[in-house]
């Protein structure tokens, strides 16, 4: 089965790891388990790790990146509609 998550979640590329806020990577590897391959389409940041981090558990990851986004608000979901039209 594939699975894919759409986040804003902000990951960083590490040693062919993907790692991201640990509490959220640690529910999302509980679903993993029962799917064969996963497509995150994600933020793709460059900045260092610290122990807030944590990867994913799966050997076959397929990263899609995409801009920074917020849709926590109705203004922020418009913001975010209007930036990826341009």
């Amino acid at each position: 089965m594939k699975f894919t998550i759409i986040t804003h979640v902000e990951h960083i590329k590490h040693q062919n790891n993907y790692f991201g806020y640990a509490p959220y990577i640690r529910e999302m590897n509980i679903w993993l388990k029962y799917v064969n391959e996963v497509t995150i389409v994600a933020p793709l940041v460059t900045s260092a790790l610290n122990p807030i981090h944590e990867k994913y558990l799966h050997n076959m990851i397929h990263f899609k990146p995409v801009k920074e986004f917020n849709i926590t608000s109705l203004k922020n979901i418009f913001i975010t509609f209007l930036d990826y039209q341009r």
